[in-house]
């Protein structure tokens, strides 16, 4: 059996936190774009048939939300593109220095070529529904709203 690299107990610990944390920032993201939408209302920024309605309210509250999770994809691809690249010049998947959840076994040569590739295609996956994410939730509010 090959070498394994062991789990970090600090970031074991700090994953269930790091959860929480962004649940309730998530929830607080929805429960404010709801009421920014609210108030571009009453100030006159958004035509009223736009946000009278639940779902013209929803269509405005999710395109808002849309740019919060292509933020976080475009995050996500950038750091499978890092882990990729360092792995490719190592020669290891994961990389020396990396901090697992779990014991994970460490792969080398073609293996580790493999996995890197493959995070690497992944990213730019990631970055090709990242930015067809927001077009398609415009066209989604434009229909919502218009009718």
């Amino acid at each position: 059996m090959g070498k394994r690299l062991q789990a970090d107990p600090r970031a074991r610990a700090w994953t269930p936190v790091l959860f929480a944390a962004t649940t309730v920032v998530g929830g607080a993201a929805v429960f404010l774009s709801s009421r920014a939408v609210d108030s571009s209302r009453t100030a006159g920024r958004l035509p009223e048939a736009a946000v009278d309605s639940t779902l013209g309210r929803l269509a405005l509250t999710a395109w808002a939300l849309t740019w919060c999770v292509t933020a976080l994809t475009v995050l996500a691809a950038y750091l499978m593109v890092r882990l990729a690249v360092f792995s490719l010049r190592t020669g290891t998947f994961p990389p020396p220095g990396t901090r697992t959840l779990r014991p994970v076994p460490v792969l080398t040569g073609t293996q580790a070529t493999r996995r890197a590739v493959g995070g690497m295609v992944f990213a730019a996956l990631l970055l090709g529904f990242a930015a067809f994410l927001p077009i398609l939730m415009t066209a989604l509010a434009r229909r919502l709203l218009v009718g």
